[in-house]
């Protein structure tokens, strides 16, 4: 008999609601959410499960409930917070709430409330100069702290 081994969840927080450049966020999640699929993480993308365009039809308190949630049961959170959002800061909050690490992510020009960076869970500010390299600083991070295991 073999012996089942959780693999951890990484939920991945960022605004959705009203963002003209919709697509180039949605690019921006999934590209995080790949990286951690890569290094063997099972990912919760948001997005490809209550997109404010795609998934209309799902209420606001289904939203709620669901990602409550995922982000309640995930092992890391990881949260863009460039542009401001109810739904991060909340998402944040329930991750408090549960114990759960946050690492944040903003581009290095970015103003972020005090608030947020107190927040106590906050395990790692991370900043770059525009979305793509965030992604590659995410993964240098992730890779020097031993979360991320290099692949051979």
């Amino acid at each position: 008999m073999s012996k089942r081994v959780r693999v951890p969840v990484i939920y991945i927080s960022g605004p959705l609601t009203g963002l003209a450049d919709l697509d180039e966020f949605r690019a921006f999640y999934e590209a995080i959410g790949n990286q951690g699929e890569r290094y063997g993480f099972v990912v919760f993308v948001p997005h490809k499960h209550s997109d404010p365009i795609m998934n209309r039809e799902m209420t606001a308190q289904q939203v709620y409930y669901q990602d409550y949630t995922q982000v309640s049961q995930a092992g890391l959170m990881i949260a863009y917070v460039g542009r401001k959002s109810h739904g991060v800061g909340q998402e944040i909050e329930i991750a408090r709430e549960h114990g759960i690490p946050v690492i944040l992510l903003s581009e290095t020009d970015c103003v972020i409330s005090r608030m947020t960076l107190g927040n106590p869970t906050i395990w790692k500010h991370l900043l770059a100069p525009d979305l793509k390299s965030l992604v590659d600083v995410l993964e240098e991070f992730l890779l020097q702290v031993g979360l991320y295991q290099t692949l051979n």
